[in-house]
């Protein structure tokens, strides 16, 4: 018998969509990646009912590139304004274990990190005047994800 569990092992449920009854196959059925942050375990018992062998498996983590699925909370039509807290978000999908951010100020030519602007959060800052800020959200997973958000010119 297949059952999944938390990363720690701690808590786990019967997971039927794994294989069969006698965990002799598995038969990984659900989307991809939507066991990624997990552990499984196999439950194989002898027919005499005497002995039951259980293994858990490491914490399945993603092969693959993370997908970013939303993001948003930089309005890009209206110019923050200097004092303002900016407040984005992203949504990743794939479990990423792990996802880090910067800040940067960009004029026509490019984009240079802010020093210290290393939090989801932002409040503008009167050097920002006159630029577009970015926010650059990187997951990994195996491989890493970048996306982006910028806002209007600060004012």
């Amino acid at each position: 018998m297949w059952e999944r569990c938390t990363t720690d092992g701690s808590v786990c449920k019967p997971a039927p969509d794994l294989g069969d009854e006698n965990a002799s196959t598995v038969r990984p059925g659900r989307a991809q990646g939507a066991d990624v942050g997990v552990r499984l375990r196999v439950l194989v018992a002898a027919s005499d009912g005497d002995w039951v062998w259980t293994s858990l498996s490491p914490v399945i983590t993603a092969e693959g590139r993370p997908a970013v699925q939303t993001k948003g909370g930089i309005d890009p039509y209206t110019p923050p304004r200097v004092g303002m807290l900016l407040q984005p978000y992203f949504n990743w999908g794939g479990a990423p274990r792990s996802v880090s951010y910067r800040w940067q100020r960009c004029n026509v030519a490019r984009c240079v990190d802010i020093a210290g602007a290393t939090h989801l959060d932002y409040r503008v800052r009167a050097a920002d005047a006159g630029r577009r800020l970015r926010i650059v959200s990187t997951a990994t997973a195996g491989r890493s994800a970048s996306a982006w958000l910028t806002t209007k010119p600060v004012r």
